[in-house]
């Protein structure tokens, strides 16, 4: 049945394989850790009791260094089994959904980790790329493209592998972009972007007329080998890139994408255009980059107004 369900997440609700692999590994967690055989298992028999103690258990779960797992790690295992449970209600195979009257547990609210506008933009990305120590120019201007797309168009790791050369206009002025659940959007590409796009073209059609043949012809950000640069090479490429730029604190390739709704909204950015451009299918996901504006207008405040370090005031004062 389990599997079942990893057609349906693929088929029809053609959600990403990293999703995939998450909902079914929560899925087939739950069933270990509950004492049911895999190849056995009938959903039938769970009750709501059942979920309770699954909730339970894994709030006293602890790994091998003795870490718990965070609220928000138990509500995305809930939500996991919650979306198989309704699934299997909408499609007749049980009469009872156990885990009606489960809630999700309360977290706190975390705000996305930004970079500065001072640490990075479009001088710092050039000045990064000059001083690449690289004996090939592809690879730094591939990785200097990787930076540019995920920040100039808030792109999510799995949006910037999954581009096609194709999915550009003819002028690359826009850019069909597909993200979560294989929704569709249509994004402005800047002019800085598109210059980034022609030099990487013309660099990589360079350098494997001279090594390899490219395997994915159509896809286009590449490895080495000629193949859809993967998620973890992405990953890779950011944290080293930024570390390079000197930028510290959290460095992903999401990093990027908040930094690019930040500055956004920083600069007077409307909070509906940035909803689209970043897919967000709810308002509330890009309400959050509100509190990140709100928090640098304090310290800008307090770094600069009279009364900002009032508190500091008083106290010399005594």
């Amino acid at each position: 049945m389990i599997e079942r369900f990893r057609t349906y997440l693929t088929s029809e609700k053609r959600y990403s394989p990293l999703t995939v692999r998450n909902y079914i590994g929560d899925l087939y967690d739950f069933v270990e850790l509950m004492g049911f055989d895999s190849e056995e298992f009938n959903p039938a028999n769970i009750t709501h009791d059942d979920i309770r103690e699954w909730i339970i258990a894994l709030g006293e779960y602890r790994n091998s260094r003795g870490q718990t797992l965070s609220p928000a790690s138990i509500n995305r295992r809930m939500s996991s089994i919650k979306s198989f449970f309704g699934w299997l209600i909408r499609k007749g195979h049980i009469s009872k959904d156990p885990t009606i009257g489960i809630h999700r547990l309360k977290t706190s609210t975390r705000l996305p980790s930004f970079i500065s506008e001072e640490e990075i933009g479009i001088k710092q990305i050039d000045e990064r790329a000059q001083r690449a120590d690289v004996e090939n120019s592809f690879i730094a201007v591939r990785n200097k493209l990787i930076i540019s797309l995920l920040y100039g168009l808030g792109l999510r790791r799995a949006e910037l592998i999954g581009i096609n050369r194709d999915d550009f206009s003819s002028d690359k002025a826009r850019l069909r972009v597909r993200g979560k659940g294989g929704k569709e959007r249509i994004i402005p590409v800047v002019r800085y972007v598109i210059e980034q796009i022609d030099d990487y073209l013309s660099s990589l059609s360079s350098f494997f007329a001279q090594n390899i043949c490219i395997k994915d012809k159509n896809a286009l950000i590449l490895s080495l080998k000629g193949e859809r640069i993967s998620a973890s090479s992405v990953y890779n490429i950011v944290r080293q890139e930024l570390a390079r730029m000197g930028i510290k604190g959290k460095l992903s390739p999401h990093v990027l994408r908040h930094t690019f709704a930040t500055h956004i909204m920083n600069h007077g950015g409307d909070m509906r255009a940035i909803q689209e451009l970043m897919g967000h299918a709810s308002l509330r996901s890009t309400q959050v980059y509100t509190h990140n504006t709100i928090s640098a207008l304090q310290s800008a405040y307090n770094r600069a107004h009279p009364r900002g370090a009032k508190t500091e005031g008083v106290k010399k004062n005594k």
